[in-house]
């Protein structure tokens, strides 16, 4: 026979292989139903945790080649610190030549009162230096950014405004560029609209540069400022800190009393953007592959014992010339075109299981704010499909594919368990049992911790008690 024959012969077995899985699961019903919600609940909810995982801790940041922005924060004896004074990063900026740019943002989400319009409005403002997005490598949606080195104390200065403030107060309007608005009292020109979601750090409304006072810009103790950097064209991570850890050494000598041991310690953005969200996403998918693992062990088990139930028609196919592999093979296929439906279902899943995992662990500093499919996705729920098919499928299909016809035959379906199929369905078990103890002793723990929390006594009765902020103005209200 020729191969192009044989190669038709295999696609052929195959084709019926997968027709008659389909009509021996439809003749099951109650065992498919149970065992497709199984792995789909397993499989959705570790797709869901692993695609946040997938974009919180590697994909890139949607900044312009992400890979050469750092974050510098500060060092005090060795102790990394969150914010580093103005002065300092005007040093670092001006001495160094390791970056292509370095930019600073202070403080930032905080409500300001925005006024003429029809009616005042609060808005969140932050302020960064003016050389911010030219360092993200973010352009304008319309107009242009601040080159404000700082903001006069009166008189017109410039603000940038977000996307989403741009529609709310403007409308949508080309027009707002060059319009005056009224922050907290002071008259600022809008010169720029940020594109459609960006975000850094901050969920922010305006951003305008530092003006004298502000944050106390000429005081190197105190520390206010978040610095941001983009190495150089071929410049290392590792050079660069070298180059700072001397600007460092420099400044200490020349202001001992605020820089004395004081240094800068550079890292990835990205690493440092995702520092408090990694060891919470780990934990969570930690868990959620506990659970995959035991809904695979349940499947494995309910096949197995499937497979007992199916003694006659095995040993039926056997006396006919099937051979044991022709059998595993049918076996197999039944137990992908189980997993390819659980994974279809999985699929649907793990999109509301994402955004649901994302409204309860909302990523902003990374920016990320909602979800839905994505190729990643796609390919995540496609690997553990298939690492399903192995982990419910290759041990029953080998087990059930054994068979004696004479004894199978006589004995029709009260067949019994050899010894390894006994231990392995006992180990399966075992197995499954260790891993929710695990599950629900972390569970117990994390909900002892709640009720614990809601439990304190806070000093005052709670019940029916609301808080609110009433902005004023500055130059009415000192």
């Amino acid at each position: 026979m020729s191969e192009r024959a044989t190669g038709r012969s295999t696609i052929g077995d195959v084709s019926l292989d997968v027709r008659y899985a389909i009509r021996t699961l439809r003749r099951t019903p109650g065992f498919t139903v149970v065992a497709l919600l199984t792995l789909a609940l397993g499989i959705g909810a570790a797709t869901a945790m692993f695609s946040v995982l997938d974009v919180a801790l590697r994909q890139s940041l949607p900044y312009l080649e992400p890979d050469e922005l750092v974050y510098g924060r500060p060092t005090f004896s060795g102790r990394v610190g969150p914010w580093v004074s103005l002065p300092d990063y005007l040093d670092y900026q001006n001495q160094s030549t390791s970056f292509a740019s370095m930019a600073a943002i202070a403080g930032g989400g905080f409500l300001a009162t925005i006024t003429g319009n029809d009616e005042p409005a609060q808005a969140r403002i932050s302020t960064s230096t003016s050389n911010l997005f030219a360092t993200l490598g973010v352009l304008p949606h319309i107009g242009r950014f601040s080159t404000l080195a700082e903001l006069p104390e009166s008189g017109a200065g410039e603000v940038v405004i977000g996307y989403e403030f741009w529609q709310r107060w403007y409308g949508g309007s080309r027009e707002a560029l060059g319009r005056s608005l009224i922050v907290n009292g002071d008259a600022l020109t809008v010169v720029g609209v940020l594109p459609k979601g960006f975000h850094f750090y901050y969920d922010t409304d305006l951003w305008v540069p530092p003006w004298p006072g502000s944050s106390e810009p000429v005081n190197r103790r105190y520390h206010n400022w978040r610095v941001v950097g983009r190495m150089a064209p071929g410049v290392t991570l590792e050079e660069a800190q070298a180059e700072i850890d001397v600007i460092s050494a420099q400044l200490a000598e020349a202001y001992p009393d605020s820089n004395r041991n004081k240094g800068m310690h550079l890292d990835p953005l990205h690493a440092a953007l995702a520092e408090g969200y990694s060891q919470s996403l780990l934990m969570l998918s930690g868990a959620i592959a506990l659970v995959l693992f035991i809904a695979c062990g349940n499947v494995a088990s309910l096949l197995l014992a499937r497979g007992s139930v199916r003694t006659s028609e095995m040993a039926m196919r056997t006396a006919l010339g099937a051979s044991a592999s022709r059998l595993a093979r049918q076996l197999g296929v039944e137990c992908l075109v189980l997993s390819l439906a659980a994974g279809c279902i999985g699929i649907v899943l793990a999109v509301w299981l994402h955004n649901l995992i994302l409204g309860s662990l909302p990523l902003d500093r990374l920016g990320i704010h909602e979800g839905g499919l994505s190729v990643p996705m796609l390919a995540i729920a496609m690997l553990l499909t298939l690492g399903t098919v192995v982990l419910i499928g290759v041990f029953p299909a080998r087990q059930a594919a054994r068979t004696h016809p004479a004894e199978d035959l006589k004995r029709g379906s009260r067949r019994t368990t050899s010894g390894r199929g006994f231990r392995f369905r006992s180990g399966l078990v075992i197995f499954q049992v260790a891993l929710s103890v695990v599950l629900l002793v972390g569970s117990g723990l994390l909900i002892r911790s709640l009720v614990k929390l809601r439990s304190l006594d806070p000093g005052f009765r709670v019940e029916k008690l609301l808080t609110a902020t009433v902005l004023l103005p500055e130059d009415e209200y000192k």
